[in-house]
């Protein structure tokens, strides 16, 4: 499977303008702590998964704000962090378009 870059920008442009329309420009994140799931678990549909650990929205939001200041320390894992906030607000947020 491949995935344009430029496609899911788009898409997270539009998706960010709606919410930004519907809610406001700053939304509540409710809940801090959440199972992570390590990838080798996360795509094995086969097997329950063995090793589940805690991760922390503060900490990766702290991990975003962070990038703002430099964006030169960008690495790879920092998808994961953003990914789980997104996680988040589409779980807190069900009705926000």
């Amino acid at each position: 499977m491949k995935v344009k870059i430029d496609d899911l920008e788009k898409v997270l442009i539009l998706l960010f303008a709606q919410l930004r329309e519907n809610v406001g420009d700053i939304l509540e994140i409710n809940n801090d702590f959440y199972w992570d799931i390590p990838a080798e678990d996360l795509y094995n549909a086969y097997e329950e998964p063995k090793k589940l650990t805690l991760g922390q929205l503060s900490d990766d939001l702290n991990e975003i704000k962070r990038l703002i200041a430099s964006p030169d320390e960008a690495i790879s894992y920092d998808l994961k962090r953003i990914s789980n906030i997104i996680k988040s607000l589409s779980n807190e947020n069900p009705i926000a378009f």
